[in-house]
């Protein structure tokens, strides 16, 4: 189990670990009960989650940097000092514990916003030779450059770092490897990642307006059978003209609301990735083009957009007016992700949250992906200097985060403010067991990512013709990247 599943399956086991260690002073492993004379204690062949080496570090700093496109990144590691929320308070508990166990001092450098100097900062320190960072969280978009350019630590060469733990993502730890290598990954030491997946919610008093069950769409997707031509179903009726002015615009209601990288969503939908690395060679080729089922759903929810739909982002940046309408009850579904629920969350009309469909009833799964903008990865610098401490403390925190923010998260950020049915929360639970990571996406070559969101803003259909302009430029930029990449490989 990975990514949000794996939390869930965590969840109540973690919730048992808080209440039973609440007493207990400091984590300094796994707790046991002395047995008395008389007591028969069988031998238990399971190892313990978490053993620290015992190793302490004389109030030594452990600096974290923090970076990401959004200026609404969750930071997992600061809180609020006074009227702590459920997470506050969570993540204090975690440093905290952290902290006592090795006898550190948690910092954190933050730098968020769309020109984040995070890229720069990994750069230059890795140029100097200087370990200014000993953890660091990097945008989607910049972490594999810093990668396949020698700036990260390969992560699976970290004597102290356990990745078979399950408290990380095992879908990342496979699908980011390159080369054997392992530059960046997620799990349970950030949140941010699950409410970056890719989801689409629904109004449930429209739905029935319509004539219509929730248990519809809730059963369909259990039985394999929500595509994107059920959705059309349900909304090629709905659209009106709410003002009378004649223009359509966000003033309006509509079938659909969706953004603009809403297309990466459908594209992943498909179980299709843009780059992925041969299974023989171990190189990334470029797998989008000649795919007849990428290019026909891709075509088909841009026709369904343009017929019943309307993109928020060709009005404004921010999502206000989104919110807005969806909560106005103006949009019976929305294509977005997880954490773009936050905006609903004083909605009086209950919604549910779906994956994106199926191309087809055939298709074998639903898939999902983490939008690559707003998500950052965990990785560290190519530096050796406390290697095996950067190592045991990050597993630690990742340990630590499963106790205790995992729990918060549940309790407060899901169950409290986004999910409002146990249906919506079984939806997330296949979600994440059904994420896969796609280099496309974050490498970017030969502009084939913006050629997708340009055809999608002109509601065209010509995906596959524009993807061929690009192709070979394409595969110039992955020739280089896989040169990079191997270089690296010799060095590990």
């Amino acid at each position: 189990m990975t990514g949000f599943l794996q939390k869930s399956a965590a969840f109540a086991l973690a919730l048992l670990t808080l209440l039973s260690c609440a007493a207990c002073a400091g984590e300094t492993g796994p707790v046991t009960t002395p047995s008395s004379e008389s007591t028969t204690v069988s031998p238990t062949t399971d190892p313990p989650a978490f053993v620290s080496s015992g190793k302490t570090y004389d109030g030594q700093s452990f600096i974290i940097l923090m970076s990401g496109f959004a200026p609404e990144t969750f930071n997992d590691f600061t809180y609020a000092e006074e009227e702590q929320s459920v997470l506050d308070n969570a993540v204090y508990q975690k440093n905290l514990a952290c902290e006592e166990l090795y006898d550190i001092k948690i910092e954190t450098v933050n730098d968020f916003g769309p020109s984040t100097g995070g890229y720069s900062k990994m750069k230059q320190q890795k140029t100097a030779g200087s370990l200014g960072y000993h953890l660091s969280f990097i945008a989607g978009y910049d972490v594999a450059n810093l990668g396949y350019t020698g700036v990260l630590y390969d992560l699976a060469s970290i004597d102290t770092l356990d990745l078979k733990k399950d408290w990380w993502d095992q879908n990342a730890n496979a699908e980011n490897a390159v080369n054997g290598n392992l530059f960046y990954t997620t799990g349970d030491i950030s949140i941010w990642d699950d409410l970056q997946q890719f989801a689409v919610g629904f109004n449930k008093q429209i739905i029935e307006e319509q004539g219509h069950q929730t248990q519809e769409l809730y059963g369909a997707v259990r039985e394999g059978k929500f595509t994107y031509e059920m959705i059309y179903d349900f909304v090629k009726d709905y659209s009106g003209d709410v003002d009378g002015n004649e223009t359509m615009d966000m003033k309006d209601r509509y079938g659909i609301l969706t953004w603009d990288d809403s297309i990466y969503g459908v594209f992943s939908s498909t179980g299709s990735k843009m780059v992925e690395a041969d299974k023989s060679t171990g190189e990334l080729t470029l797998a989008i083009s000649g795919n007849e089922t990428i290019f026909n759903t891709l075509t088909r929810y841009t026709e369904i957009i343009a017929e019943t739909g309307i993109n928020y982002q060709r009005y404004e940046s921010g999502g206000d007016l989104a919110a807005l309408m969806f909560t106005e009850n103006r949009a019976m579904f929305f294509f977005g992700r997880i954490s773009s629920f936050q905006n609903f969350r004083d909605m009086n009309t209950n919604y549910g949250i779906l994956p994106y469909p199926k191309a087809s009833e055939s298709q074998d799964r639903y898939y999902t992906i983490n939008s690559a903008y707003h998500m950052n990865y965990l990785c560290t610098l190519a530096l050796d200097e406390d290697i095996e401490m950067r190592g045991e403390i990050t597993d630690a925190l990742a340990w630590l985060s499963q106790k205790h923010l995992t729990p918060a998260y549940h309790t407060k950020t899901l169950v409290g403010q986004l999910v409002r049915d146990d249906e919506s929360l079984e939806m997330l639970e296949l979600l994440a067991a059904n994420r896969i990571y796609d280099f496309g996406y974050i490498l970017q070559p030969g502009k084939i990512n913006a050629q997708l969101i340009l055809t999608f803003r002109e509601m065209g259909t010509g995906y596959a013709s524009s993807i061929a302009r690009y192709k070979a430029m394409a595969e110039r930029e992955l020739k280089k990247v896989n040169e990079e990449f191997a270089e690296q490989a010799k060095l590990w």
